[in-house]
């Protein structure tokens, strides 16, 4: 195989595994293995139906629901190259996580930073959707910019010192958080560059969008 063909391999991979609707998912994962006490929790693996729950209505449901409308003939194509393919699917992601966000808020026993992070992937879309109205914008790069903002802050508030699934794991200290998300979010936007889905205008529109919509959040929802 050419090395060209690999590298395109490498990063549909990486905006499989990375999609912006899993974001969220992985965020609250992280929460869940490394500060479970934030579920309530002693051990992560009694907070593993909440993360599921939380997985299903802002993930799950709603990718499925979005690779249905192909069959159906509402949708070209899966990569949606254009603002109008683009409308439905903008329409579908914000009703799942406009009703995930509505429940979790009215839920006491969610933690407040759960709900922040739901509730500001929410916002995102809502601007991705408005400002796709006019202009194409990378909703990868936004979840790639919700990353390094959620990161940067989950390990300023939220983290312990250091990290570790259990007492019997080598911990490792909460700073590699940053690090990794840098990383994992220059892979995202390189990769909608490298196989040409967005111009350098939309992944930065998209990465601006991610960066804002966590800020507006934390200062609103307290």
């Amino acid at each position: 195989m050419r090395l060209s063909q690999l590298m395109r391999a490498f990063f549909l991979l990486i905006s499989a595994v990375f999609h912006p609707l899993l974001i969220v998912s992985y965020l609250i994962g992280l929460l869940l293995i490394t500060t479970p006490a934030l579920f309530g929790q002693v051990h992560w693996q009694a907070g593993l139906p909440s993360w599921a729950s939380i997985t299903l209505f802002t993930a799950m449901l709603p990718l499925i629901t979005i690779a249905l409308l192909k069959p159906l003939g509402l949708l070209h194509s899966y990569g949606m190259p254009t603002r109008k393919e683009r409308f439905i699917p903008y329409i579908i992601m914000m009703i799942f996580y406009f009703w995930a966000s509505i429940n979790l808020y009215f839920q006491p026993t969610i933690p407040l930073t759960i709900v922040r992070i739901v509730v500001a992937m929410t916002l995102g879309i809502v601007l991705a959707f408005l400002t796709n109205l006019a202009i194409k914008v990378s909703i990868h790069a936004m979840g790639a910019g919700m990353l390094l903002l959620w990161s940067f802050w989950l390990y300023r508030e939220v983290l312990p010192p250091t990290l570790s699934i259990d007492s019997s794991m080598t911990s490792l200290p909460s700073a590699y958080v940053l690090p990794a998300a840098v990383i994992i979010s220059g892979l995202i936007v390189s990769a909608r560059l490298y196989l040409q889905a967005h111009t350098l205008r939309e992944v930065g529109l998209g990465l601006l969008l991610g960066l804002i919509s966590p800020l507006l959040i934390i200062q609103w929802l307290r």
